[in-house]
């Protein structure tokens, strides 16, 4: 693993589209980082693995 290639928070919220606060969130319940000091870091290839293995695709639409 190349530390240069290691994700910030910032980048995992960019890269998912959600705010900082929430990547925070999923850390707590379980999202893969590093704790380098007290820098949180993240490999990309975890962050793809963790978010495809708890991919939830609906076929239904709710109708209002």
């Amino acid at each position: 693993m190349n530390i240069e290639a290691l994700w910030t928070l910032e980048d995992v919220a960019a890269h998912m589209r959600c705010t900082p606060r929430h990547i925070q969130n999923l850390v707590k319940a379980g999202l893969p980082h590093l704790k380098i000091g007290r820098l949180v870091r993240f490999d990309p290839k975890e962050v793809r693995e963790y978010t495809a293995k708890r991919r939830t695709l609906t076929s239904e639409r709710s109708v209002g």
